[in-house]
């Protein structure tokens, strides 16, 4: 598209460059054979193309020239304006006096060419001048907005700042004065906005905002100390203000103290939906109950009618405070959205964990029957139907499930990993190969799906150079992942080196409570004559799972 319109934008400035810079009309000669005349709207549209062709190219030169045709071809003040910036921005001052002297004539009754002749007088170093200009005696008082854009055009910063400094303490009103001080942050001139609004502070003591704004500006200079205490004076002048007491949450949350950010949120009366939200959520990462249990009590306390994403809260701090009951019932009490799909699969885990694994796959079938369900919803979906049926000892369900999945989501590679992992609970090696290989295919650097093939390999065949391969090369990806860990443990007690494997299979069980770790860990541990502690290892193990499949085998093996 961009090289198109490029090329149309170069038939056009050739066809009309013997007349660019000529205002009026001329006649040229349509298609239809019928001569009609091209106006100044003609010109000026195809000088501003010209000017945009060169600018593309990093010709400020040739841009510059096409808007100041541009702007002599049109009798509107805004191509004036335009090429005055340019010239302003080139520090092509002739240019810009001629531009400007344009702009005024074609904008007479506008005080926005007066805020660009005080950005001309600035950039030429006539800094008296330029105060006189701005001056509300000189013609009216300058919209802030018209001589901040045109201060901004001025490339010499040292030429703006003080006038701008000079402005800032000079003016009376402190909210002008406020926007001047963001203005020199924008500029990326944070120190001296921090010196200008200091003097602000000190020059109107009784105002919040003052210390409101430099407590923003701290924080954006990463002084969040000198930041919070601002903040908290300014609330000393303004008790009511909802901003600073947020503000002030989010800095204390960020220092640690999220119980304090969540009783400083529940000070801020009426709630509402954002502060409850924030409410709640520094109470979960406080980690105190009483706290979470107040938020809750607020959450449900706000008006009705409930939207979504509070309905989806109130489910999610239900289950965090150990009420699975109220959370299932919060969770499936979403309307129909973009929340709907995420906290009905929530609901059905629930159900499952509560013991109701046939209202959990209720629950599944009725996720996937939402009208405009998104994929990672209805993947999701079938992950957990399929693990349900897995953990309830159904694991041929389970892969026919993911087969059926696959008819409707090909090569989806959570789908195909997971039907590879029953597979190999199945003993169908060459299956769970062949999904686990399809999945490398499509991500190379899928870090589980090799690991996982590494393992299989190790643990069902005798190919164990190829698994050890595979599972160096998850761990490159995933340095020291407990799993992958327990997996080059394992294949290198296949290959016969025990003392080795326990080393792997230490690190991996520090890191991972897991009982097939530990089963696999006592192995290497009796192989290397230090039975005591594979004993003590299982026994452990077996408190944590009493019916592993895995560890009943290899207790089996060692007659306990």
């Amino acid at each position: 598209m961009k090289l198109l319109y490029r090329g149309i934008a170069l038939l056009v400035i050739l066809g009309l460059t013997a007349c660019a810079g000529v205002p009026g009309q001329e006649a040229r000669l349509h298609p239809d054979g019928e001569a009609r005349a091209l106006t100044s709207a003609d010109l000026v549209l195809s000088e501003r193309i010209a000017a945009e062709f060169a600018l593309q190219q990093g010709d400020a030169g040739a841009h510059l020239l096409h808007l100041v045709k541009a702007a002599e071809a049109s009798d509107q003040p805004a191509p004036a304006k335009a090429a005055l910036r340019a010239a302003l921005a080139a520090s092509n001052l002739p240019l810009a006096e001629a531009m400007l002297a344009r702009f005024q004539r074609l904008a007479p009754d506008s005080t926005e060419p007066r805020a660009w002749a005080v950005a001309l007088a600035l950039h030429a170093g006539r800094s008296a001048e330029a105060w006189s200009l701005a001056s509300p005696d000189a013609g009216g008082k300058i919209e802030n907005r018209s001589l901040g854009e045109a201060l901004a055009a001025v490339p010499v910063r040292e030429r703006v700042l003080p006038f701008i400094e000079r402005t800032i303490q000079t003016s009376e009103d402190l909210s002008t004065a406020l926007r001047w001080c963001s203005f020199v942050h924008r500029l990326n001139e944070s120190n001296l906005a921090l010196i200008l609004v200091s003097g602000l502070v000190d020059r109107f003591p009784e105002r919040g905002s003052a210390l409101a704004w430099r407590a923003q500006l701290k924080r954006d200079m990463k002084d969040n100390e000198g930041a919070l205490a601002d903040f908290r004076a300014a609330l000393a002048l303004d008790p009511d203000s909802r901003f600073l007491r947020l503000s002030i949450a989010q800095l204390e949350d960020a220092a640690g103290d999220s119980a304090a950010a969540a009783r400083r949120v529940a000070e801020i009366q009426p709630p509402d939906d954002l502060v409850v939200q924030a409410q709640v959520a520094y109470a979960a990462r406080s980690q105190d109950a009483a706290l979470l249990r107040d938020a809750y009590e607020a959450l449900q306390s706000l008006p009705e009618p409930r939207p979504a994403l509070r309905l989806q809260m109130l489910g999610t701090v239900a289950e965090r405070l150990g009420q699975p009951a109220e959370a299932i019932t919060w969770l499936k009490s979403v309307p129909s959205g973009p929340e709907q799909a995420e906290s009905w699969l929530r609901a059905s885990v629930l159900m499952d964990q509560q013991g109701d694994a046939d209202a959990a796959l209720a629950q599944l079938r009725q996720v996937r029957s939402l009208a405009g369900i998104d994929r990672e919803a209805l993947v999701s979906s079938y992950l957990i139907e399929g693990n349900l049926l897995s953990r309830s000892g159904q694991p041929q369900a389970a892969r026919a499930l993911y087969g059926a999945a696959l008819t409707q989501l090909p090569d989806e590679p959570q789908l195909l990993y997971a039907r590879a992992l029953e597979q190999a609970e199945l003993d169908d090696i060459a299956a769970a190969e062949a999904d686990l290989r399809r999945v490398l295919a499509i991500d190379p650097e899928h870090a589980d799906a090799m690991n996982a093939l590494g393992y299989t390999l190790a643990d069902k065949t005798d190919r164990l150079s190829e698994a050890l391969a595979l599972i160096q090369a998850a761990l490159k990806l995933r340095p020291d992942d407990g799993a992958m860990l327990d997996s080059l443990g394992w294949v290198t007690f296949r290959m016969g080196k025990p003392g080795q494997a326990v080393e792997f299979l230490r690190a991996a069980h520090a890191q991972l409570q897991d009982v097939e770790i530990a089963a696999h860990l006592g192995e290497a541990l009796w192989a290397s004559d230090q039975r005591e502690e594979a004993r003590k290892i299982w026994r452990e193990a077996r408190l944590l799972e009493p019916q592993n499949p895995v560890l009943l085998d290899t207790l089996r093996r060692h007659g306990l």
